[in-house]
């Protein structure tokens, strides 16, 4: 078994005014991000709510996000909690199956193995930044904008087909660099990270993709024979993956462009008891 659980905080992960369709949805889908990432199949979920008062529009509004994202996964909601409290807060525990021995972790890199990520890197962030400067009036915001922010797409399949070619992997929540670090620290291990292979989403500039997080994207590393295949379960799963630099063993993460290095952001990701 794999169990993982995250939680949606009113005032931190969302605000008061947010859709709650997106916030039911969304809590289901990073906690899916998570069985991903260790190449775990979803089977049932627990769900607790912490809420100011009772509001069946907005529970019901809740529920349907929350089980169009677990019913596309095949996850059942098998029971939780309900509980009153001073603002809203929503807690999903997630258990999964894998083979045994075949978990995905964060260790099992080794030095000269390849680094890769799925997807594109930055939107969410970047619509978040945008939200904030529009007042969070989501009217400021696209359909793909609200879809990276609210709705990502948790790499269930790929993260099963990776199990026994990746090396190890994160997905990324708290930034690029920051799960990186995770990566690195986890192996005493160093990183070249080339900056113009990082696949920025459309508008997004390369500090907001490397520190913005919410992506919850795959962050994997595998052993340079298998490059071949990697790209080849990306064609057969429709999944974007890049390849955008190698581990080494120094101990840091570089980061280059145009062959040259460059300074590497001092706000590395998101710190969730950081005064900013």
């Amino acid at each position: 078994l794999v169990i993982t659980t995250d939680s949606m905080v009113e005032g931190t992960h969302f605000l008061r005014n947010t859709n709650p369709y997106f916030i039911g949805y969304k809590l289901m889908a990073i906690n899916l991000s998570d069985l991903a990432a260790m190449g775990a199949k979803p089977m049932w979920a627990t769900l607790n709510l912490t809420l100011c008062e009772i509001n069946e529009d907005w529970l019901d509004q809740f529920s349907q996000g929350f089980f169009n994202c677990a019913n596309k996964f095949e996850v059942t909601l098998i029971g939780g909690n309900l509980a009153k409290g001073g603002q809203t807060n929503a807690t999903v525990q997630l258990t999964g199956s894998i083979p045994k021995g075949s978990a995905l972790k964060r260790t099992g890199a080794a030095s000269n193995d390849l680094l890769f990520v799925t997807g594109q890197i930055g939107l969410a962030a970047f619509s978040l930044q945008r939200l904030s400067c529009n007042q969070y009036d989501h009217d400021c915001l696209s359909s793909e904008q609200i879809d990276a922010l609210y709705c990502p797409v948790p790499r269930i399949e790929f993260g099963i087909a990776l199990r026994e070619i990746a090396s190890s992997v994160i997905d990324i929540s708290d930034g690029l660099l920051h799960e990186l670090q995770e990566i690195c620290n986890a192996n005493q291990l160093g990183s070249q990270v080339i900056s113009e292979r990082i696949p920025l989403a459309t508008g997004v500039d390369l500090n907001t993709a490397l520190t913005g997080g919410d992506d919850y994207e795959l962050l994997f590393t595998a052993n340079k024979k298998n490059s071949d295949k990697i790209h080849q379960l990306a064609r057969q799963y429709n999944v974007q993956v890049t390849q955008i630099g190698e581990m080494n063993s120094r101990k840091e993460i570089e980061l280059f462009r145009s062959g040259e290095r460059i300074p590497v952001p001092l706000n590395t990701g998101f710190d969730h008891f950081s005064d900013e």
